[in-house]
Parts: C-alpha cells; sequence; structure tokens
C-alpha cells in the first residue's frame, strides 16, 4: 500500500506505518535514538526523516554529513570548520 503525505507544499510518497505515526510519539523515538547513540545534527534529521517515511537521496546523505561535521566543529569535537554545505 502506498500512502503520500503533503510536506512543504510537495506530494511526498511516505510508507504508510510513518504516516500514520502521531507527532508526539515520533518526538520519542527520534529523542531516544538520539540520546542512545550520541546522534549529530546530520543524523537526527535521517533518524527524523526515515521515522515519518521519507527515503534518502544521495543529497541527503551529503547535507547528513556536513551536517555532522558542522555540529561536531559547534560542539567544540572539531578544530575546523567545515567547508560549505554540499548537495
Amino acid at each position: 500500500m502506498t500512502c503520500f503525505q503533503e510536506i512543504n507544499g510537495r506530494r511526498v510518497k511516505v510508507t504508510c506505518e510513518g504516516a500514520r505515526r502521531p507527532p508526539d510519539e515520533l518526538k520519542a523515538v527520534v529523542e531516544t535514538e538520539a540520546q542512545k547513540r550520541g546522534m549529530l545534527a546530520g543524523d537526527l534529521i535521517a533518524a527524523m526523516t526515515k521515522a515519518i517515511g521519507i527515503p534518502p537521496c544521495d543529497g541527503c546523505e551529503k547535507r547528513r554529513q556536513w551536517l555532522n561535521r558542522a555540529h561536531a566543529w559547534l560542539l567544540g569535537k572539531a578544530a575546523e570548520p567545515p567547508q560549505g554545505p554540499a548537495g
């Protein structure tokens, strides 16, 4: 079964399971995973989009990596800031 959801004015194909989850449940899943794994911003966003059924693309992966590098730098875990965002 295919489900669609309106996201930022675009009709996006999502998993039906993700489309039916209430926002509080999604938030709890994402927060739990982030705390358990010590996730950075890119990983957190990837987990959120996966939780609602948005499939990743090559650009998503590049942005996830850049956000993780930027977040690590902001936390003082990286010596230099990342170069401009990719994708």
